[in-house]
């Protein structure tokens, strides 16, 4: 999941090599790229890198080697129609066990390297089932099959449960000045809002809580 604070920059095209290829990296620039992933436990678990293109497949297989030490090849495209809709996109991502040798990471290399942009394969019809054939030729096995979609885990008890953490000062002053609140979620950009009978009940169930816990 991801989130875009503008969505509507213009992007300028490549030149030279790259030429009519949309230079995504440049609109993104300098930065860092911040992974959050939720293991179940109490707290989330949040692990960074710094960019080095600006073009997510650079980025995230940078990050796979430096932060989680795992060789990865990870490639994405999008085609974009004249008229701005999708045409076709679409990405992968390649990774190693810990017992590969040089002689396959090198094959692997070699394929990729040769291997036109994904979005061009799935414009031009090509499956997963093929576009792995292609990626890891004579090695492929599938293990498992899932369709992918997007899924927002928020809910208003969970950002119930985190209004509880705020200081008592900032809920009352929030119960007795704005009389609800609105929060809305980073990623899908759903909105909640606490009526003022939530706002309190939150607030005494913290200050009960607090009374058991002493």
């Amino acid at each position: 999941r991801g989130e875009i604070k503008n969505p509507n920059v213009y992007l300028k095209y490549e030149e030279g090599s790259k030429k009519g290829k949309l230079n995504v990296g440049a609109a993104v620039g300098q930065g860092f790229l911040y992974i959050t992933k939720d293991l179940g436990m109490k707290d989330f678990f949040t692990s960074s890198s710094e960019l080095q293109t600006g073009e997510i497949g650079d980025d995230f297989t940078y990050y796979f080697a430096k932060s989680e030490q795992t060789p990865s090849s990870v490639g994405v495209g999008v085609l974009v129609n004249p008229d701005l809709k999708v045409k076709a996109s679409g990405g992968y991502i390649l990774q190693v066990l810990p017992n590969a040798s040089e002689e396959t990471i090198k094959r692997l290399e070699e394929i990729i390297g040769h291997l036109p942009a994904i979005s061009t394969l799935i414009d031009h019809g090509q499956t997963p089932e093929e576009i792995l054939s292609l990626l890891a030729s004579g090695t492929e096995q599938i293990l498992k099959k899932q369709p992918i979609f997007y899924k927002c885990h928020c809910s208003k008890e969970g950002f119930a449960k985190s209004l509880s953490t705020l200081d008592d000062q900032t809920l009352h002053s929030i119960i007795h000045e704005d009389g609800q609140a609105e929060i809305e979620c980073h990623f899908c950009k759903k909105k909640y809002l606490f009526t003022k009978e939530e706002l309190q009940h939150i607030h005494e169930h913290k200050k009960n809580k607090k009374k058991s816990d002493s």
